[in-house]
């Protein structure tokens, strides 16, 4: 994952404000599985960070990943936050981006484009965004779908 322990990066949005994401929690734990008969030979790691900001506007950002590695099979869960829109993913089962993406001039190699949902509005998927993601960046963009943008500022 793409998040370092103490990391802070900015965001942009469509008002061309400026966000400072400071760091509120790292968490990172990798354990095997105990069965009744002892070692299980499947594994499990978990890796949470999350993010905010402060000021008129603010966001906050939270990523979850969890990872399953077992004899012949191995996946893993994601779910990411930002604000009231939420989005949970299984990137092993979806295809990333073929061609660099590029945005605000910079190429993003292999990119999943999500759906996120409004916590908002429950039991109603009317309101919803695009997450655009990365193993490398994490966060590269949020797209509303009343046009208005979150971006990674590098």
């Amino acid at each position: 994952m793409s998040y370092e322990e103490k990391e802070t990066f900015k965001l942009i949005d469509s008002t061309k404000a400026i966000h400072q994401m400071s760091q509120s929690l790292y968490d990172r734990y990798f354990f095997e599985w105990i069965g009744f008969f002892g070692s299980s030979n499947e594994f499990q790691e978990v890796y949470q960070v999350s993010y905010g900001s402060d000021g008129p506007s603010p966001i906050d950002l939270s990523v979850n990943l969890e990872s399953y590695i077992g004899e012949g099979h191995s996946a893993y869960d994601l779910r990411i936050q930002i604000n009231e829109f939420e989005v949970y993913a299984s990137p092993n089962k979806l295809t990333p981006s073929v061609v660099p993406l590029e945005i605000m001039g910079r190429p993003y190699n292999r990119v999943y484009s999500l759906k996120a949902y409004s916590l908002k509005v429950p039991n109603v998927i009317q309101d919803s965004a695009i997450v655009l993601w990365n193993r490398e960046y994490g966060l590269i963009q949020l797209q509303f779908s009343n046009g208005k943008t979150i971006t990674r500022k590098d």
